[in-house]
């Protein structure tokens, strides 16, 4: 119970027996909490007294326990995979994961499963460097080994979270959905993961084009997110328009119409969404007056004209809204008010923006009666 006096003993035997390597590595276990990088120089000394000791692969554990990633990462690669044992492989393929390096990550993975194809750490891997990769078959083939063919397994949240991510993307929605249902019933999961799982089912029934159930998966998703986003309300507006966009006549209106909701509301909530909402409220108003007749969507193009111009940066997004705002003011003028003066005014700001606009350039070409 003298960490100090060990630490003494260790160093002497290192010292007395230059060649031992018990004596390096124990006192670099010993001081590796305290200081990292004292107990990977001794390990260094090891490495100039007994040359061809894979010292570095202790120096790569030291560092992944005190949390220094990168610098385990920078000592695993300095040993071959097949010297190292599979608690070192998996160590050394999470590394890489967390560093986004999954292609190596991958590699690492796949060494792992041909040396011990039961082992869940590397099956857990290939799963999800496969999903980071696209590669969903393949995914889906090892996330199938990790849940019924691994010795020892313990599964997580971020195992059902990629299977269901797999089979998102082979478009069978329908496993994908109960994967992540399984997020929500896992037994200790945090409330984030669970969270976080109501989103992606959300987001499975709308890649499904279920929008009966995603709308209502989705407004669960916000019940239960604390401190939700203004891109997370934004998400709502979104499902509920592509809805709106499957109906016709009134049941097309009222579908809009709540969109059309969410969208004030988000303005209400977030001051720096002001624009973006606005802007899909006059797209959403425009899905059920497209030949403009009713001017459903003016008010709202005025707005964003408005809100942007007062801003002053017009560039990106902001540019690309506001030849919208014009454009649809400079054809509203023309067709709806027969104001040929006034198209061509709207027509000139379009210009300034984007001189090559094939419909302004028409425009401004008009005589005034």
């Amino acid at each position: 119970d003298n960490g100090g006096k060990a630490s003494e003993m260790f160093e002497q035997a290192a010292y007395m027996d230059a060649t031992n390597p018990e004596g390096y590595i124990r006192y670099a276990k010993l001081n590796a909490k305290s200081s990292p990088e004292a107990a990977v120089s001794k390990l260094q000394e090891l490495g100039s007294k007994v040359p061809g000791h894979p010292w570095e692969i202790t120096a790569a554990e030291i560092y992944d326990r005190a949390g220094n990633i990168p610098k385990a990462i920078e000592y695993y690669e300095k040993v071959a995979l097949d010297k190292m044992e599979n608690g070192q492989l998996g160590s050394y393929g999470t590394d890489l994961f967390l560093s986004g390096k999954f292609d190596k990550s991958l590699e690492v993975a796949t060494f792992g499963v041909k040396k011990s194809p039961r082992y869940a750490a590397f099956n857990r891997l290939a799963l999800y460097n496969n999903v980071e990769g696209k590669a969903f078959e393949t995914a889906i083939s090892y996330g199938e080994k990790l849940f019924n063919a691994s010795d020892s397994a313990k599964f997580s949240a971020y195992d059902y979270k990629y299977m269901g991510l797999a089979y998102n993307g082979v478009k069978d929605y329908d496993k994908a959905i109960k994967q992540f249902e399984a997020i929500i019933d896992l037994e200790g999961v945090d409330e984030d993961s669970k969270v976080s799982a109501m989103h992606d089912i959300a987001d499975a029934y709308s890649a499904k084009e279920d929008y009966d159930n995603a709308i209502p998966a989705y407004e669960k998703y916000l019940a239960a997110k604390k401190d939700a986003s203004a891109t997370d309300y934004a998400g709502l507006g979104t499902i509920i328009t592509y809805k709106a966009n499957t109906l016709e006549g009134e049941e097309r209106e009222a579908m809009a119409a709540k969109a059309d909701k969410v969208y004030a509301d988000l303005a209400e909530r977030f001051e720096d969404a002001i624009e973006f909402a606005t802007f899909q409220r006059a797209r959403v108003a425009g899905m059920i007056d497209k030949d403009l007749a009713k001017g459903a969507a003016k008010p709202h193009w005025d707005k964003l004209i408005e809100v942007i111009v007062a801003d002053g940066r017009i560039e990106g997004a902001s540019k690309s809204r506001l030849i919208q705002a014009y454009s649809y003011n400079m054809i509203y003028a023309l067709q709806i008010l027969d104001d040929v003066a006034t198209s061509k005014e709207y027509a000139v700001k379009v210009l300034e923006l984007d001189p090559e606009n094939a419909h302004a350039k028409m425009v401004n070409e008009l005589e005034v009666k």
